[in-house]
């Protein structure tokens, strides 16, 4: 099939009760990473707001790796995940 373009979209929503900064994290999308210190409850505003990031043009060849690098003492959480090819 050879390398495609994508569009990745990651939904996040903070369930856990914590404070701004407590659940920071790096996002990594073929081992790059392409989104430092992203802090949901700050970003949305609250926690249970949610949260889209959405990264264009990802080279995936045969499977897309999506690594949460957690910055805090609160794990991260992907709600939901869409890829769209370009």
């Amino acid at each position: 099939m050879g390398t495609v373009e994508c569009l990745v979209s990651r939904y996040f929503a903070q369930i856990e009760e914590c404070g701004p900064g407590e659940a920071m994290f790096d996002i990594k999308l073929q081992g790059d990473t392409v989104a430092e210190k992203v802090d949901v409850i700050r970003e949305a505003g609250a926690t249970s707001r949610a949260l889209v990031r959405t990264f264009d043009n990802i080279a995936v060849d045969k499977n897309l790796i999506i690594e949460l690098v957690p910055l805090g003492q609160t794990l991260p959480t992907i709600s939901a995940i869409e890829v769209m090819r370009n």
